[in-house]
Parts: structure tokens; C-alpha cells; sequence
């Protein structure tokens, strides 16, 4: 197979904008009829127009190392060398991340270093007593013993040299000083033969790993924004503090085994739920980190993920459906021309009932992000910012194009005012109930003559 090395360096990379479409290969569609798995060269060629569409950066597909029981989704592996034949042949598989790479889309692999199958003819009890795991009855690697280690490190080596993978997602397991020593040795080793592979944990960040999945962020803000809003208390501080080196997640975990869809989380009628999710969706495009999205999310359905079954794709034919997905897919593009978003500072305004912050690049690109977590419409509301000009509304979750009941506001100038002697400016803004709003500040010059300004 010839492999295009510069659309591989184009793919992947350890800066910049990480934008994440989680899936599941058997049920992201299935076959006509629902008669079994699609290959790995169909999927593809389905997927990556989908994705280059939609803006989204990276693919992560739940664990491919082939494994017995469905039932497992892949983490309970039996090999760790080979490809799941569900979906064809080990060339089929370097097909897919070719034609990936072909669009720009970078691939990332989950790789399942926490635990493995009891299976016979897997790892556990291989010569006939404990080899590669802690303990009997256990079926956790001993990172003790050198030979695991090795093992171990040569599997993941693997995926990115003979798959041509961009990036590794890292399932640990529990937390043990062995472990630590063993992933943060495997990074460097990572990290010297692929400079610009993403390692990533879904553990704490460290031990030499680019990013980690925050799912204490995503447990939190899944909770806050779902509520009635009559009954919210005060703003989490994770919710407003921004982390480091952390991937903003909404993974499949989230949306399976009776936790319900992320619409269905979202607390009220039709109308506000759909309004909630989308307040939810902004918040997440434009707060700190990478964004991880598991698929169909991105269409609102109210049927949590089953693997047993292809998406409910027919739902786009429903308007509010069809108009979620556009919604995802124009914050998948804001996120990926604006380094404010993905490359930039991060300023709290307000946090008390509205929440607001600004996002602040080096070359004097400002963003500002207002949420209303309100069910109450807030008419000129009074927004503090430290800049005083033009601010162009770019994003409204309320926007009829995205389902929303048109409270709009256009461009709008920040009057300036002073406190206790120090230069500030207001913006006079109307927030939609349970509404996000994502302004940009604009210099004065490009605006002359081209636009009607907000009263």
C-alpha cells in the first residue's frame, strides 16, 4: 500500500484545533435491511465525505483489536495485533484510514491497556497460570513484569506503524505507580518515532500524555444545563474554570445504558430541550479544550445508543433534527477558522445566572461567549467587557436556522464607561431563554458602510 506521508502530517497534529467524532463502526449505519456490518471500505467512503462536511478534524473508533463478545464493544480485546474481522480484512482497515487521510481527517484508535477478555484462546491464564495478568481471577495487566511491558508497548507501536494511526486513546483502568512509570515511558517512546501522534488518556492528564478526556466537565455540565432552570443553584466552578490540556467530552458512555441521549437529558418540553441542547452545544464550542462528540449526537436523536442497531439516520427527516445537525456542523466550522476558540486566552466575565468569557488570540481576535441559563428571555441586558467597539453576534442558538424563536441582536457597539477610574465598555445584548450567544469583536474600519447597527 502506498502511503501519502504528507496527508498523514496534515491529519494528525498536537496543536491546534482537535475537533472529535467519536464512533462505533458496526452501528454507525449497517447494511440495507439491517442485514449485518458494513465493511471497512464502505464505511469509509461514507464517512469522510460526512465528516469533511460536517468540520470535524479526527475520527476515534471504539476499540478495532479484534475481541469475542459484541456485547463488549471491543474493550475486553483477545488480541492485540490484529484488526476485528467483523468489518473485512487488515487491508480493508488500511484503506479506511487511507481514505481518511485523503480528506484531512485524522484517526485515532482506542487502545485497551486496562484490562483484557477471560477468552481461552486470549491472554488470560496463556500457559496455564498468571502471565501477563496481576492475579488470578483478574484480568489487569501487571505492569511489573518487563515482558508485559514490552508487550504492551509493542502493541501500541504497532497500531501506529502498520495502521498509520494518528493518535491513541489510552484506557487505563485503575491507577498504580507501576502503570504511571509504564504509560509515561510508552508516551516518550510514542512521542520519539511520531512527534506529532496524540496520546491521550482518559485518566488525569501527565505522565506524558497530550490530552485527557475530562469526564468530571462533561458529568457536570450535562447535569447543569439538563435541569429545570427554575431549580438551578449556583454555577459549578468547573463549569467556568478552564483546565489544561483537556479534551471537552460527550462520549458514548454518556449516551448508553439507560443514560439517555443528550437531548433526553436536557429537562422540559419538546421546544426547550432542543433549546437547551443547543445553549449546551455553544457553551461547549467555545469554552477551552478539544471536543469530543459521539456520533448521531450530533442530530439530537431522543433514542440513547444501542449497538445492536444503525443510527435512527431517518430523524433528519424531521425539521428540528435536520436543523441540529446544521447547527453542529456551522460551530464545527467557527471552531476551525477562529484560533480564538482552539489557540486562545481565556477571561471570566460573569458567571452569576448568565455565563460569559471572553476568548482572546494573539493577533487581538476576541470572542465573546454569553450563556443564559434562564427560561426567561433577558431584553437589553448589560454585559461589562474590558474593549470597547463593534461586537457582530456570529453565533445564536436562537436562530430560526437552527430551530430557534429569533431573539437576535446583529452587531452591536460597546459603550464606554468607567469604574473606580478604569476604562471599560457595556454591551446592551437581548439573551434568548435558555440561550448562547458568541460575539466577535470587529475593528471599526471593515465595518464602514456594511452593516446596520443594533440600537
Amino acid at each position: 500500500h502506498r502511503w501519502h506521508g504528507e496527508r498523514r502530517a496534515k491529519a494528525q497534529g498536537r496543536s491546534g484545533n482537535v475537533n472529535i467524532y467519536e464512533m462505533h463502526l458496526g452501528s454507525w449505519k449497517m447494511r440495507e435491511g439491517d442485514a449485518g456490518y458494513m465493511n471497512y471500505r464502505r464505511i469509509a467512503d461514507e464517512l469522510a465525505p460526512y465528516l469533511t462536511v460536517m468540520g470535524y478534524t479526527h475520527v476515534l473508533l471504539m476499540p478495532v483489536a479484534e475481541y469475542t463478545s459484541d456485547g463488549s464493544w471491543g474493550y475486553e480485546p483477545c488480541s492485540y495485533y490484529a484488526p476485528t474481522t467483523r468489518y473485512g480484512r487488515p487491508d480493508d482497515l488500511v484503506y479506511f484510514v487511507e481514505k481518511m487521510h485523503e480528506s484531512g481527517i485524522g484517526v485515532i484508535f482506542d487502545w485497551v491497556a486496562a484490562g483484557f477478555a477471560a477468552d481461552e484462546h486470549g491472554l488470560c491464564r496463556f500457559d496455564g497460570g498468571v502471565l501477563y495478568e496481576s492475579g488470578y481471577g483478574e484480568r489487569s495487566f501487571n505492569f511489573a513484569y518487563p515482558a508485559v511491558r514490552s508487550f504492551l508497548a509493542s502493541s501500541a507501536l504497532f497500531w501506529l506503524r502498520e495502521y498509520r494511526a494518528d493518535g491513541l486513546r489510552i484506557c487505563r483502568g485503575g491507577e498504580s505507580p507501576e502503570s504511571a512509570e509504564f504509560f509515561g515511558k510508552l508516551c516518550t517512546l510514542v512521542h520519539e518515532e511520531f512527534p506529532e501522534a496524540l496520546m491521550i488518556t482518559d485518566g488525569a492528564a501527565g505522565e506524558g500524555f497530550d490530552l485527557a478526556c475530562d469526564s468530571t466537565w462533561a458529568g457536570e455540565a450535562m447535569e447543569y444545563f439538563g435541569a429545570d432552570s427554575a431549580l438551578r443553584g449556583a454555577l459549578p466552578e468547573k463549569l467556568a474554570k478552564a483546565g489544561q490540556n483537556a479534551i471537552l467530552p460527550i462520549a458514548h458512555g454518556d449516551v448508553t445504558l439507560g443514560k439517555g441521549s443528550l437531548l433526553e437529558k436536557m429537562h422540559g418540553e419538546y421546544e426547550e430541550k432542543f433549546a437547551k441542547m443547543r445553549a449546551f452545544l455553544a457553551y461547549m464550542a467555545a469554552f477551552p479544550g478539544g471536543k469530543l462528540l459521539f456520533m448521531g449526537t450530533e442530530f439530537a436523536p431522543f433514542s440513547e445508543w444501542s449497538f445492536e442497531k444503525p443510527l435512527e439516520w431517518f430523524m433528519l427527516g424531521y425539521e428540528k433534527h435536520a436543523k441540529m445537525k446544521q447547527y453542529v456542523k456551522e460551530l464545527n466550522l467557527l471552531l476551525a477558522r477562529c484560533p480564538e476558540l482552539y489557540d486562545g486566552g481565556y477571561e471570566l466575565l460573569e458567571t452569576e445566572g448568565v455565563l460569559a468569557f471572553r476568548r482572546i488570540f494573539s493577533d487581538g481576535g476576541e470572542l465573546i461567549a454569553v450563556i443564559n441559563f434562564s427560561a426567561e428571555k433577558k431584553a437589553d441586558y448589560t454585559l461589562r467587557v474590558p474593549r470597547r467597539g463593534f461586537y457582530e453576534e456570529i453565533i445564536n442558538s436562537d436562530n430560526p436556522r437552527y430551530g430557534g424563536a429569533n431573539v437576535r441582536n446583529g452587531i452591536i457597539k460597546a459603550r464606554n464607561i468607567r469604574i473606580e477610574g478604569d476604562p471599560a465598555a457595556e454591551l446592551k445584548i437581548d439573551l434568548p431563554a435558555n440561550g448562547a450567544l458568541i460575539f466577535e469583536r470587529k475593528r471599526e474600519a471593515r465595518l464602514e458602510g456594511k452593516f446596520n447597527l443594533r440600537k
